[in-house]
């Protein structure tokens, strides 16, 4: 199956107190040709969508123009989770009735993981959502002992693990894996490593679509990659 992964979209961001509004049509613009000229089956955005948790009404406005000119007029899928710059409850809006149309907003709190179904001429392939949360959140949403990310991550997992069955699963999460790069771009992420989860917990998967660092990257875990940042 040909799906783009993406992330760390950022809308509404501002550099120097200058708004990146302009640019970022610009790469979506270039996003949806190449969703187009590839004939891509799906497009993942693994979190970030917005650059903060209340965007401004000129990047929900972007939003909703790529949105319709990638499901609607190309008839494409969409995929989205919360990122840690997202409101997952605001971003999830509608979720149950924009499904209908392939606009899957995957992975709100307190909510099971369900499996959003596309097929090709191998088969199914599931993709499941892991929204950014830490570890206080799966604790009041899930009512598990954790403490950390990696224990928060590691309980997130166990969930789709119990749904993955016998075919082709694509995991989105929004998290800081060990081993992966910073760049100059994102703000300060966490104070000597504590947001940090191992790639191995993510063995299992055929496919893990990260989002929240800003580099494209795989390193040492070849089905474990981030997209990096658009802009």
């Amino acid at each position: 199956m040909r799906f783009l992964h993406t992330s760390d979209w950022h809308l509404g961001r501002q550099f120097h107190n200058v708004s990146l509004l302009e640019d970022q049509r610009h790469v979506l613009d270039q996003l949806v040709d190449i969703v187009r000229d590839r004939q891509v089956e799906a497009v993942l955005v693994s979190g970030d969508i917005y650059d903060r948790a209340v965007p401004p009404a000129s990047a929900v406005s972007l939003l909703d123009d790529v949105i319709y000119h990638i499901n609607t007029e190309l008839g494409v899928p969409m995929l989205f989770i919360a990122g840690n710059h997202d409101s997952a409850e605001r971003l999830g809006f509608g979720a149950r009735a924009l499904a209908q149309s392939g606009i899957h907003i995957m992975g709100q709190p307190g909510q099971e993981p369900a499996a959003v179904l596309l097929s090709d001429d191998a088969g199914e392939v599931a993709f499941f959502g892991i929204p950014y949360a830490d570890p206080v959140t799966v604790r009041h949403h899930l009512g598990v002992d954790v403490h950390s990310h990696e224990q928060a991550m590691a309980a997130l997992l166990k969930q789709v693990e119990g749904r993955r069955e016998d075919r082709r699963t694509v995991v989105l999460a929004h998290c800081f894996v060990e081993g992966g790069l910073e760049s100059e771009s994102e703000r300060p992420l966490s104070v000597g490593g504590a947001d940090r989860v191992p790639p191995s917990l993510f063995g299992h998967f055929d496919y893990v679509a990260l989002g929240h660092l800003h580099a494209p990257q795989s390193r040492q875990w070849p089905h474990v990659r981030y997209s990096g940042s658009l802009l």
